[in-house]
């Protein structure tokens, strides 16, 4: 049951991962594996690094532009970014590490027909679900949400895809 709900989605995670796993071409194989380079969460102190460094530009720049009190608001608001992504990382994590063996989906290449997947990158077969990519990328974008205009969203947003 649990599955069923999860994993199987009355089979459109089959669909949907074959339709993707369809697209290949050196670009769309270099734009996987960038992605899953980029989601990894190994990443974090680079992505932490670059926060504080972006919030503390962006406040200088508030201060010198709009005053104090816009720079002290803004000061906050990436502080509750760097909090939010900090904890967020130990939580996502340590939910990560434990869910993936509890719930032990295998990997398409187990799942399916042999010969039906194409892989690139390391061949992996077990502790599909959940993402660990998949979940860091969430939070990263979840993170710097309330700092970032519509134009900065977007990015967000594919970054999470």
């Amino acid at each position: 049951m649990l599955k069923a709900v999860l994993y199987d989605w009355g089979g459109l995670n089959v669909w949907l991962f074959h339709r993707v796993n369809q697209w290949h071409a050196p670009f769309w194989d270099a734009l996987m594996r960038l992605g899953t380079a980029l989601g990894n969460h190994a990443n974090f102190p680079v992505y932490l690094a670059l926060a504080v460094l972006a919030g503390l530009l962006l406040t200088v720049r508030a201060n010198l532009h709009a005053g104090h009190e816009a720079a002290g608001r803004l000061a906050m608001a990436w502080l509750g970014v760097l909090a939010v992504f900090s904890l967020g990382y130990l939580v996502d994590g340590g939910l990560i590490v434990w869910l993936k063996p509890w719930l032990d989906f295998p990997r398409p290449l187990l799942a399916l027909p042999p010969g039906s997947v194409v892989v690139v990158g390391r061949p992996e077969y077990y502790h599909s679900l959940p993402s660990g990519h998949s979940a860091f990328a969430v939070l990263v974008a979840a993170s710097l949400w309330p700092v970032l205009d519509k134009r900065w969203r977007a990015a967000a947003v594919a970054f999470v895809f």
